[in-house]
């Protein structure tokens, strides 16, 4: 059995004082082979994520994972784990929302069960990812995200191709000696000219196992199975690729899970591939020595926040909004740099657009980081009442000049162990070049997380435990909406 080591999002953890840290013993040795590994899948990191998700595009060498200190660790803004190989002992560095972090709190089993219970249900939510349908059986697996993730999936992936297997319809261009499908005249002409009368050019519909679909899950079982620890996880991959035996084994990437097409019939598949691209998209691997090997599955928090909000409001449109939307009108980039005669830098990347009935729009950007700051904290670039900073009002004033939209709207998560007190005020900016036109920027707080917080019931399928707390969000989304809309 492994070690796990639980650590938050930017919280500093001392190599020697840090109770976290306690477990690792060549501590030196340890920091020294991590970072390096690190970096190593931090430079390789394109072949495993979506190449239009822009926490991967910095052109730093240097990894952004988790930041390494003379004296200590931090780590950054990705959830997930790494699992580690190294002198005969397996880790595995769990790296937790930072919401759920409570200073001096020693987590216990069933809390760090119900922070994973959590994150599944953000994955759950979140678009082009489906768990609902899946068992969670989490008090089982030893309080280590990955292998939650992997059993789920496994058992899943084998519950649906126990009872079918996906084949797809290929056109096949094949010289035969009787008719089968249509003929292919030309290339028949060609071989009639050549002396092979006998051979017939045929086009034909070919049902086909070795398929894309089929290879994506082999190759993806292949990595998970390397890697599992959790006999039930192994012995469901061990069937599936069984099952996938006639099927090439062939490396792929996420951006090949885009590439297949299902028909909408086949939604029990669709979720297997969705979770293969969420696989591929966050996994990274990386051997360097005999002993030492890494197997990391990281998300950036503020993305998984992001499409979780988005999701959310896109499944679950009430008046008076018309349609949800990553597009908006205006202009792409703020600026045109002359003699240019269009915009052509600095692109403008908002979070997402709501569309009301009466054709208005207000922009919406999620923040994944604490609201409320501090009673009398003196910085001139931040508001002293709220952890909103001048350089995010001037972002939403861009968006609104590029736009057209005078509404703007902010959203944060709720922190469990912190009180709201404060009223949440609307940043009012009048812009003198359209005739006083006033520019607002609403604030907003809302849950993403379940009223029991850390004494969840976990032995329930995810949308039976989230079912209250999931339509919370529904209602706090929409009444936001409706709140700008009333001014």
């Amino acid at each position: 059995m492994g070690i796990s080591i639980n650590l938050f999002e930017f919280v500093n953890y001392s190599w020697a004082t840090s109770e976290e840290l306690k477990s690792i013993d060549d501590k030196l040795l340890f920091s020294d082979d991590l970072e390096k590994a690190l970096d190593k899948i931090w430079e390789e990191r394109k072949k495993f994520a979506v190449s239009e998700n822009l926490y991967y595009q910095s052109n730093s060498k240097k990894q952004r994972f988790i930041e390494f200190k003379k004296n200590e660790i931090i780590p950054r803004n990705f959830i997930g784990t790494i699992q580690i190989r190294s002198n005969g002992q397996e880790y595995a560095i769990n790296i937790l929302p930072k919401v759920f972090h409570k200073k001096n709190h020693y987590y216990t089993t069933k809390e760090t069960d119900s922070i994973f219970a959590h994150i599944l249900w953000w994955l759950s939510g979140s678009q082009k990812q489906n768990y609902f349908t899946m068992e969670s059986s989490l008090g089982a697996l030893e309080s280590n995200f990955l292998e939650i993730l992997v059993y789920m999936f496994s058992n899943y992936t084998l519950d649906i191709y126990s009872s079918s297997s996906y084949n797809y319809y290929n056109t096949v261009n094949e010289e035969l000696e009787t008719v089968k499908g249509q003929i292919d005249f030309n290339k028949y002409v060609n071989n009639y000219a050549v002396g092979n009368r006998q051979k017939l050019s045929c086009v034909y519909d070919s049902l086909q196992y070795d398929n894309q679909f089929n290879r994506i899950v082999k190759y993806v079982c292949i990595l998970l199975k390397d890697f599992t620890k959790n006999i039930d996880s192994k012995r469901n991959l061990e069937d599936i690729l069984f099952i996938l035996d006639e099927v090439d084994n062939i490396a792929v990437t996420a951006e090949d899970c885009d590439k297949v097409v299902l028909n909408s019939i086949y939604s029990e598949y669709r979720i297997i591939l969705d979770n293969c691209k969420m696989f591929l998209t966050s996994l990274s691997i990386y051997k360097w020595k005999d002993d030492y090997s890494v197997f990391a599955l990281l998300i950036p928090g503020e993305k998984l926040f992001e499409n979780f909000i988005f999701t959310t409001f896109k499944r679950n449109i009430l008046e008076p909004i018309k349609n949800v939307s990553k597009t908006r009108p205006g202009r792409n980039y703020l600026v045109k740099k002359t003699p240019s005669e269009v915009p052509n830098k600095f692109k403008l990347i908002n979070d997402f657009i709501i569309e009301l009935l009466d054709n208005t729009h207000i922009i919406f950007d999620t923040k994944y980081k604490k609201l409320i700051s501090k009673d009398g904290e003196e910085d001139d670039s931040f508001d002293a009442d709220y952890n909103v900073s001048q350089t995010d009002i001037y972002q939403m004033v861009s968006y609104a000049v590029a736009s057209g939209i005078s509404n703007i709207a902010l959203i944060y998560p709720v922190l469990p162990f912190e009180k709201q007190t404060k009223e949440l005020s609307i940043y009012e900016i009048e812009d003198s070049f359209t005739n006083g036109t006033i520019i607002r920027v609403h604030l907003f707080i809302v849950d993403i997380i379940h009223e029991d917080v850390l004494d969840l019931n976990i032995n329930e399928k995810l949308e039976n435990i989230f079912e209250s707390s999931n339509q919370r969000l529904i209602n706090q989304l929409n009444q936001a909406v409706n709140k700008i809309n009333s001014i």
